[in-house]
């Protein structure tokens, strides 16, 4: 059969612990009364020992004390999210203007292709019209490669962005 427990909180150091239901409350914890036999200036500043177990010296178990991070305040430029925020934005939007721009040349490249295929399609078997068909599919190579170069460089400014804020000293 469990045996019931309840949180004690000890006055010496305030730490929690699990103590069984009919017992007494103690006065202080093992910790602190080890301390205090010792003669330790601070009983908070020695170590507690966490005792498992139903031994008649065992008063319970120390319950996992959890530090809550403290939530970032505005303005706050040591939080995590708005430190790296506002690091940079002249290169995060430049980063975000060379990918738009980008997408653009190579939606105009799309465009420039479909257009020249139309135009060489629509001329008579000339000269003229291959021209315009190898013209329409040098401007989709280069727009291909121009598309692919400008997110490139964007996205190696973000990399760079990322490395030195992972490199940073906290």
């Amino acid at each position: 059969m469990a045996v019931q427990r309840i949180q004690w909180t000890c006055p010496g150091c305030n730490r929690r612990y699990a103590i069984p239901a009919d017992a007494p409350n103690p006065r202080l914890c093992p910790s602190c009364q080890s301390a205090a036999g010792t003669g330790a200036a601070n009983p908070a500043a020695v170590a507690p020992t966490a005792t498992l177990g139903a031994g008649p010296s065992a008063a319970g178990f120390e319950l996992p004390q959890v530090e809550q991070p403290a939530l970032p305040q505005f303005g706050d430029v040591d939080a995590p999210d708005v430190r790296y925020r506002r690091k940079y934005p002249a290169l995060r939007a430049l980063s975000f203007w060379y990918k738009l721009l980008a997408c653009l040349v190579g939606v105009g490249s799309i465009i420039g292709l479909f257009s020249a295929m139309l135009a060489g399609v629509n001329a008579e078997a000339t000269a003229e019209r291959t021209v315009q068909i190898v013209t329409g599919l040098i401007v989709f190579g280069g727009g291909v490669v121009g598309t692919v170069t400008l997110l490139a460089f964007g996205e190696l400014i973000r990399v760079v962005i990322d490395i030195e804020e992972n490199t940073r000293q906290k």
